[in-house]
C-alpha cells in the first residue's frame, strides 16, 4: 500500500511558539515506489534490504527516491587515502584523462583478476582510438589460460617489435608436445637482415596443402643443407601418382661426393624441350646402365629426323654386346626396269622386283644417298628370292658424290626368278 504523508508537522518551541519539526523516518520492510509520498527530504529505510533512501523531488505526482547506498554521485574530485577502494556493480567514469596508478609507488594494478567469467574491454573500435600498453623493462605476459588470443585490427596492420631497437622477438614454444604456430595470408613475407633460422627437436614440415610454395629471393642464392653436418635432403615424393619435381635454371649443377642415384617405380624421364642435354663429366667416365641388372638401354628414337651422333676421338669405339648387334634398316621397293633406289641413310636395304638375270650376267643398282662421297666406306650384301639356282652375288662397289653403285652377278646355273635385295651398311 503507496504512503501517503505530505502534511508538514509542527511542535511548541521555546522562542517561538510554533516550529516546523523535521519527518520521522518510514520504517518499512520493502523498498518506496513512485507513489509513496512524504515531504521532500524524507528518509526511507528498507530493513530487509538493509538499504536507506531520500525523496528527492515529486515530479508529475511521481516520487523520486534516491538510494542512500547506491545512488550515484557526482564529484570534482575524489582522493581515497589510504583505501583501499572497492566499486562494485556497473561503475562509470567519463570525461577527461582517466589515471590508474600514475603516481610513483610500486602498487599492483589489477583489473578483472576475479575468479568470475567475464569480459574485460580496453578501448573500442571507433574513430581514431588509440590503445597505449608500456611495460618498462619487465616486458609485458598476455597469459590465455587455455583460451583464444585474438588480435584483431579489421583493416590495420599488426606490427610487433617494429621500432629500430635491437631484441629478440619469439612466438610459439617448440618445448611442448602440441604446441602449433600457424600463419596464414594470402602473401606470407618474412624478411631477415641476415638469417632466418628455423629449428625444432623434431624436424620441420612447409605443407601448402594444393597450393604452391614459391622460395624467392632475388639476385641472392638458395641453400639447402650446406653446412657441414651429415644428413639426407629428399625433394619430391615417389609414391604418389603425379608427384612431379621440376628443376629449371640457365645451368643445373647436380655435384656429388661419391654417388648421384636416381629411382623411381615406373622410371625416369629427361626431357629438354628442343634445347641441348650435356652429360660432362671432365676425366671421369660416363656410365649409362652399368650395373648387373638385365635391362634395355634405348639413346635416340626412330621418328623424323632424330640422328644420334658417336664422337670417339682417338679412342675408339668399342661395343661388348655379347655377339647381338641389331640395326633396323630403311627399305624402298623398285621394279623393273627400274634399277635406282633412293636411301639416305646409313643402313638400307632397296628391294628390286621383275628382274630375270640369267646365269653368268651382272646388274648394276644405283643406290642415291646424299650422305656418300667418294671415299665412303661401304658394306654391302645381295640375297634373292625365287626356286631357280639364281646366286645373285655382289662383285663390286663404287662410291660416288651424293650416290654409289653396286654390281650383282648371278653366278648359279639358272635365270633369276625372284626379288634381288642389295642391304648396305654406309659408315662413313
Amino acid at each position: 500500500m503507496a504512503v501517503q504523508n505530505i502534511r508538514r508537522n509542527s511542535a511548541y518551541g521555546l522562542s517561538d511558539a510554533l516550529v516546523n519539526v523535521f519527518p520521522a523516518p518510514i520504517v518499512s520492510r520493502r523498498a518506496p515506489t513512485t507513489s509513496d509520498m512524504s515531504q521532500i527530504g524524507t528518509i526511507w529505510v528498507d530493513v530487509p534490504n538493509n538499504d536507506a533512501y531520500v525523496l528527492t523531488s515529486i515530479v508529475a505526482n511521481s516520487a523520486n527516491w534516491a538510494s542512500v547506498f547506491g545512488g550515484a554521485g557526482v564529484f570534482a574530485s575524489l582522493t581515497v587515502t589510504p583505501g583501499p577502494t572497492s566499486l562494485t556493480g556497473a561503475t562509470t567514469i567519463n570525461g577527461g584523462v582517466v589515471n590508474i596508478g600514475s603516481d610513483a609507488t610500486s602498487n599492483a594494478i589489477n583489473i578483472g583478476t576475479g575468479a568470475a567469467a567475464r569480459t574485460v574491454t580496453i578501448g573500442n573500435t571507433t574513430g581514431t582510438s588509440a590503445v597505449n600498453i608500456n611495460s618498462g623493462t619487465n616486458g609485458i605476459d598476455l597469459l590465455t589460460d587455455d583460451g583464444t588470443f585474438s588480435i584483431i585490427t579489421g583493416l590495420g596492420d599488426i606490427n610487433i617489435g617494429t621500432d629500430a631497437t635491437a631484441k629478440t622477438i619469439t612466438i610459439g614454444d617448440f618445448t611442448t608436445v602440441g604446441s602449433n604456430l600457424n600463419l596464414y595470408g594470402e602473401d606470407v613475407v618474412i624478411t631477415a637482415k641476415e638469417t632466418v633460422t628455423v629449428t625444432g627437436p623434431t624436424g620441420m614440415d612447409i605443407i601448402t596443402t594444393n597450393s604452391t610454395l614459391d622460395v624467392i629471393t632475388g639476385t641472392g642464392a638458395i641453400n639447402i643443407g650446406t653446412d657441414a653436418t651429415a644428413k639426407t635432403i629428399t625433394i619430391g615424393d615417389v609414391t604418389t601418382v603425379g608427384s612431379n619435381l621440376n628443376l629449371y635454371g640457365e645451368d643445373v649443377v647436380i655435384t656429388a661426393k661419391e654417388t648421384v642415384t636416381v629411382t623411381g617405380p615406373t622410371g625416369m624421364d629427361i626431357i629438354t624441350t628442343n634445347s641441348t642435354l650435356d652429360v660432362i663429366t671432365g676425366t671421369g667416365a660416363i656410365n649409362i646402365g652399368a650395373d648387373a641388372a638385365a635391362k634395355t638401354i634405348t639413346v635416340g628414337n626412330a621418328t623424323g629426323a632424330t640422328a644420334v651422333v658417336v664422337d670417339t676421338g682417338t679412342g675408339g669405339l668399342s661395343v661388348n654386346s655379347g655377339g647381338l648387334i641389331s640395326a633396323s634398316p630403311v627399305s624402298t621397293s623398285v621394279a623393273t626396269p627400274t634399277v635406282t633406289v633412293v636411301l639416305n641413310v646409313n643402313v638400307g636395304q632397296g628391294v628390286f622386283t621383275g628382274f630375270t638375270t640369267i646365269a653368268g650376267n651382272a646388274e648394276v643398282f644405283t643406290i642415291t644417298n646424299s650422305l656418300c662421297t667418294t671415299t665412303s666406306i661401304i658394306i654391302a650384301s645381295a640375297s634373292n628370292l625365287g626356286a631357280n639356282d639364281a646366286q645373285m652375288t655382289v662383285t663390286r662397289i663404287v662410291p660416288g658424290v651424293g650416290t654409289f653403285n653396286v654390281t650383282v652377278t648371278n653366278n648359279g646355273t639358272a635365270a633369276l626368278n625372284g626379288d634381288v635385295y642389295v642391304s648396305f651398311w654406309l659408315l662413313d
